[in-house]
């Protein structure tokens, strides 16, 4: 790797370095997925010694993101917007409905008059929670009343954190009812048999049209500035059986 190549590299191996912290995969299961040490790991990482791009490819696709995204977060660099929210974050978004529904709406690309205009908000109250979410790191207040997010438009819930354990459940239940009920909405459910190995295809392709959905709603919303309307998409699978059925099984 020459000294240009390293100096591009070095932003990305920090985000990589970044996102690999934050979420719940160690050097010990990169290793393992990868047919590597840990050590060896930590090494690429680090810079210690010379990655290929194929590696970073691989590292990305099992932390479930791409180079497009692992591109932007380099280029915000520890500053800018964060892939997965804290504790402390996600704690006070789950103690006020109205703290989370405004958070929720600036993430979807809401401006600070649109949440005014379409939603039962007065200004000075979406001022007050805007320099809430502003003291917890969510975003920052601009001139002009401009909202910027300080977190990613794509970031996480932490499984099993506070805002998945109050919020996830019931938007699940709440979205898959409104779905079913509404004729003009797309519906697929499909149940069949599928061997271990074309399971793992399935879940894979899975995986990257959901990638390639977050880039064109983050390209739409880089064009355009605020969304004209949005979409809701749940894309789940698992083994699974109803519980009319499970209810009768030994």
């Amino acid at each position: 790797m020459n000294e240009k190549e390293k100096s591009q590299a070095s932003p990305m191996l920090h985000a990589l370095r970044g996102l690999v912290k934050s979420s719940d995969i160690t050097y010990e299961d990169l290793g393992k997925k990868m047919g590597l040490s840990p050590d060896t790991i930590k090494r690429l990482l680090n810079g210690r010694i010379p990655i290929t791009l194929q590696r970073i490819s691989e590292i990305c696709d099992i932390l479930e993101i791409d180079l497009y995204e692992l591109a932007r977060l380099s280029k915000f660099g520890s500053k800018g917007p964060t892939t997965f929210l804290t504790l402390e974050q996600e704690k006070a978004l789950a103690s006020d409905d109205e703290l989370f529904a405004v958070f929720y709406l600036a993430v979807m690309g809401f401006s600070f008059d649109e949440i005014s205009k379409k939603f039962k908000f007065s200004q000075e109250k979406i001022l007050k929670i805007a320099l809430e979410l502003e003291s917890f790191g969510i975003l920052e207040l601009h001139p002009k009343n401009k909202l910027k997010m300080m977190v990613y438009r794509k970031v996480r819930w932490n499984m099993n954190g506070p805002l998945h354990k109050k919020y996830m459940v019931p938007m699940t239940v709440d979205f898959a009812a409104d779905v079913y009920q509404t004729p003009e909405s797309f519906k697929f459910f499909f149940n069949c048999p599928l061997s271990s190995d074309s399971q793992e295809i399935v879940l894979r392709k899975l995986k990257e049209l959901g990638r390639e959905i977050e880039h064109m709603s983050e390209m739409d919303l880089n064009i355009h500035g605020a969304m004209d309307s949005n979409i809701n998409i749940l894309i789940g699978a698992k083994t699974w059986m109803p519980e009319v059925v499970r209810k009768l099984m030994k």
